[in-house]
């Protein structure tokens, strides 16, 4: 096993590139496996910068973490004057520094020592990688095509579409709309914990003791949900108050409901855990997640305008809506 070296809060870029290295064959192979191709072709066009190649790096970066090739070794354990050992011996580790400037450059954020969003982090190195895609040499380009992972970009190993369905309350005619997007984001139902009971009955002993250190009991009760019921939150139609509906030219009620157009080969998901409390203030949502080995999410795929609805007519230019 080999690990990445925490740079001061990048931990965002570390759990990112372990899981997209150690989880997706078609990565692996294409920046892994042909690792030395694509520096070897990186000087054969006449460029001299590999520190600043994103390609390259990602290169570098994966044939470290898959094939643990061009790390320096640890050194062995000295022995102390005690004669014993040391008793944990020193982990194969790699440093992202390089890639972590390269793909943090001109970012007011990624190019900082701040802590920040492992998703954020993912969708901009989808993004950075689309551009490099889009921009790199030929030899580039016939190797994406090479791979079997579709249409050769990193992103589209994870792009998929969303169908969502707007009804109109007033009129009861619906419109449909597709959108592209790379990651599913859930809320977390805590209301659905199998342990709501428990809850409950901890908040009830703390609002009776009328003080939350008081009612402490020092078992913390956490809620714990499984990723089915985030899924059917997910399901739920939701409320659109101010929808404007070409067949009444006025803003009124609507409910959305969002399904699956199309889905990826890789599907990325990311729980909510921050909110907004009364005070607004952010806080973390302390929960524990069940997730399954296998899922199905059949059940979520968009069937289109169904037998029985009717359209709204198309918006006319002109139309004070949105």
């Amino acid at each position: 096993f080999v690990g990445m070296a925490n740079l001061g809060n990048s931990c965002y870029l570390n759990s990112v590139m372990q899981v997209i290295f150690g989880c997706i064959p078609e990565l692996k192979l294409r920046f892994a496996k042909r690792a030395q191709e694509i520096f070897e072709s990186h000087f054969q066009t006449g460029q001299r910068q590999p520190q600043s190649d994103l390609i390259v790096q990602m290169a570098k970066l994966a044939r470290a973490l898959v094939d643990a090739q061009g790390i320096q070794q640890p050194q062995k354990p000295q022995e102390e004057k005690g004669g014993d050992q040391e008793k944990a011996q020193e982990t194969l580790s790699v440093s992202p520094a390089m890639l972590k400037s390269v793909i943090g450059r001109n970012h007011s954020e990624f190019s900082s020592s701040r802590q920040q969003d492992a998703v954020e982090f993912f969708q901009h190195l989808l993004d950075q990688m689309s551009r490099t895609e889009k921009s790199s040499s030929s030899w580039f380009q016939a190797a994406l095509l090479s791979d079997g992972s579709g249409d050769g970009g990193v992103e589209s190993l994870f792009r998929f579409q969303f169908e969502d369905r707007f009804e109109c309350l007033g009129s009861q005619r619906v419109m449909y709309k597709t959108r592209d997007d790379n990651v599913l984001a859930l809320d977390i139902p805590v209301e659905s914990a199998s342990n709501i009971d428990e809850i409950r009955a901890q908040k009830r002993q703390k609002s009776e003791s009328g003080d939350a250190e008081s009612g402490d009991t020092g078992k913390v009760v956490v809620p714990r949900v499984t990723m089915a019921a985030c899924l059917q939150h997910f399901a739920l139609n939701e409320n659109v108050d101010d929808f404007y509906s070409t067949a009444l030219q006025a803003k009124g009620p609507a409910s959305r409901r969002v399904r699956f157009r199309t889905f990826p080969p890789y599907l990325f998901c990311y729980f909510r855990r921050y909110y907004i409390d009364s005070n607004w203030r952010a806080c973390k949502l302390d929960a524990s997640l069940d997730i399954p080995d296998q899922i199905s999410l059949e059940h979520l795929r968009g069937q289109g305008l169904r037998e029985g609805e009717e359209e709204l007519p198309a918006q006319q230019d002109g139309d004070n809506g949105s």
